[in-house]
């Protein structure tokens, strides 16, 4: 939220993990794992599977260490910290 409570600013920045795919065509294994996307080895996926999904991500990423992230965490939390914005 900007200073001025008038804004919001949002920052999406792609921070990658080896257990993520960038995208679809590094799904290689007919035998998905949890963290595996749903939709994508099932169509029908229902919106428990999705739930699951989501928390299974949420879980590992929330036992990560923050300096294993590459970049480390650290290095985006210091951008979005420098950015200032000015009406």
């Amino acid at each position: 939220m900007a200073s001025d409570d008038n804004y919001y600013h949002t920052a999406i920045l792609p921070i990658p993990r080896d257990f993520l795919p960038a995208d679809e065509t590094q799904y290689t294994s007919d035998t998905p794992t949890v963290t595996d996307f749903p939709g994508y080895y099932n169509p029908n996926a229902s919106g428990d599977d999705f739930k699951a999904y989501f928390q299974a991500i949420t879980d590992e990423l929330n036992a990560a260490s923050p300096d294993s992230f590459n970049p480390a965490l650290s290095t985006p939390d210091a951008l979005i910290q420098s950015i200032n914005v000015t009406p």
